[in-house]
């Protein structure tokens, strides 16, 4: 089934503040997911993966302990989390690569990466474990799936040049991957109370003397 992109950036911030996480990274997550769509890739399938491994319930396991490099967090590294400080150390990749270890769905990185690209104006290559990716602040040079899990992340500026390409405006996500994310979003609808069903839209009754 076709979606708009927005369509799909706001059931991916619905989806990640249901699962927890605060309204900050809920919208980096809803970002992202657009991101990765417009540069062709899949965005919802690996945030609907992270979602059901339950991080946002325990962030200070899964957040880096330190901005010192490398970057590393008590438990696996949160994508989400490690791209907000992505976003503060972006300035630090003119110095210095940044490395991080044990990060999970690493593919949601690259559009932190790509909003690095854009600050620094230039291209920045994406190491993780044994595949490169070069991003640009739209585009990426990734035409595969990433795995899971990435023992081993390193960033650092690049000469190479991302090809220019018609960017993606619809989004393809999977019957299951709409079905997790949608469960995750329902989580922010407050309960219908016996009052707000009888006061309901087209319920013929007003509460108005």
């Amino acid at each position: 089934m076709s979606h708009s992109l927005n369509e799909s950036r706001s059931l991916a911030l619905k989806a990640a503040r249901g699962a927890g996480y605060d309204w900050g990274i809920a919208q980096d997550a809803g970002r992202a997911v657009f991101w990765l769509w417009q540069a062709g890739q899949d965005g919802s399938r690996p945030l609907a993966e992270l979602l059901q491994y339950g991080y946002a319930t325990a962030l200070d396991a899964h957040s880096c302990v330190s901005l010192d490099m490398p970057l590393r967090g008590l438990d696996k590294l949160c994508p989400l989390l490690l791209g907000a400080s992505l976003s503060d150390l972006a300035a630090k990749l003119k110095a210095r690569p940044i490395e991080a270890f044990n990060v999970t769905c690493p593919v949601l990185l690259l559009p932190f990466a790509g909003m690095a690209a854009r600050v620094l104006n230039q291209s920045v290559d994406i190491h993780i474990d044994g595949d490169q990716v070069t991003v640009d602040a739209t585009r990426s040079t990734l035409r595969s799936r990433l795995p899971e899990h990435a023992e081993y992340v390193t960033l650092h500026l690049s000469t190479r040049r991302v090809p220019v390409e018609a960017l993606g405006h619809r989004a393809y996500p999977s019957a299951d991957t709409l079905r997790i994310l949608s469960e995750f979003a329902e989580r922010t609808y407050a309960p219908a109370t016996e009052e707000s069903r009888v006061l309901g839209a087209g319920s013929g009754i007003s509460d108005n003397d």
